[in-house]
């Protein structure tokens, strides 16, 4: 047939030449026309205006349903809590004003595997508020993303980078070394370890189900392993004489869970499988006597509960123990 005639629109008009010769739409009046540029726009504004943690999938709902989905929205403790990260950072965590005095616990955790997801189960089940607190490297376990997906917390690099927490890492490589191979407390171990300070330096205590590291000389005072040695450093740094708190005020626990078919752990049997609480002015653990109290989880505004990924059935039953009689440890052997 006779070819089409190939008229080109006036600039401007919203008309534009299809290469076989079809006049059609040019691409901002087609972009008009179905209001792509300002549905985009408003789900900028509104990711912006709510910080969700991964805020391209929370695009992305928006754009596609109307509305973010649980991984791309925020979760239940990020829209009470919006600016958690920075009121710990200032100083000023959430509840802790006089006219918040009736509201429950909350319990600042990790969400990692073990401990951290074992501690938020049972917190929930008691009435506590519960934040799990990550990074952008740090991934839940799938209990928690399964069950405490609404729990999870995610911290933006602009606090994790804060001159605070830096400070905080040089003081506690002072006391704990640097681990092997650190080139950058921004990267890498430490890069993960970050979020850990969120969960202790406001916490009224810290209750831990860890493990032990093997003597050595250079093996730290707070001898605790991993990511939560860390956290119980920062913790312990707040008292005299590294810190300006009282040390009688220091309510750091450890409830001891070593593998003793690991030699990667001190397996001493003063504290092997029982709470011990660190005491500041000789830089000890001392374990708890039968009967003697643990502080209540009830009566604390705010309070870490971390620990090791893995842990024993003693270790799961000394965290249950907590919730199920929180005013005295429990003989659990």
């Amino acid at each position: 047939g006779p070819q089409a005639s190939k008229v080109r629109a006036p600039l401007g008009s919203g008309f534009a030449i299809h290469p076989h010769g079809v006049e059609m739409e040019s691409g901002a009046s087609y972009l008009v026309r179905y209001g792509v540029e300002d549905k985009i726009a408003d789900a900028v504004e509104r990711a912006l205006k709510e910080r969700p943690g991964n805020p391209l999938s929370f695009i992305g709902s928006l754009l596609m349903t109307g509305s973010p989905t649980a991984m791309g929205g925020l979760t239940a403790v990020e829209r009470w809590f919006p600016n958690l990260g920075r009121e710990i950072l200032n100083g000023k965590p959430p509840q802790s004003s006089a006219s918040s005095s009736a509201a429950p616990p909350m319990l600042l955790s990790g969400a990692s595997e073990g401990a951290d997801t074992r501690f938020g189960a049972c917190a929930l089940q008691a009435g506590h508020v519960v934040a799990h607190i990550l990074g952008p490297r740090n991934a839940p376990s799938d209990e928690c993303v399964a069950k405490q997906a609404e729990s999870l917390y995610n911290v933006p690099d602009e606090v994790l980078d804060d001159e605070i927490i830096t400070n905080a890492f040089k003081l506690a490589i002072e006391e704990r070394g640097p681990p092997m191979g650190l080139t950058s407390m921004m990267t890498g171990e430490l890069r993960d370890c970050r979020r850990n300070y969120l969960q202790v330096i406001r916490a009224e205590g810290c209750f831990c189900v860890a493990y032990r590291l093997r003597p050595s000389p250079e093996t730290p005072k707070v001898d605790i392993g991993g990511g939560t040695g860390w956290a119980a450093q920062w913790y312990v740094d707040r008292f005299e004489p590294t810190g300006s708190e009282d040390p009688e005020g220091c309510h750091l626990y450890l409830w001891d869970d070593g593998d003793p078919n690991w030699d990667g752990c001190h397996i001493d049997p003063a504290t092997h499988r029982r709470w011990s609480r660190w005491h500041p002015p000789s830089d000890k653990w001392v374990p708890l006597s039968a009967g003697e109290q643990l502080p209540q989880l009830s009566s604390l505004r705010h309070y870490a509960g971390i620990g090791s990924t893995r842990l024993s059935a003693d270790g799961e039953k000394a965290i249950a123990s907590l919730y199920c009689n929180p005013s005295s440890v429990v003989d659990i052997t």
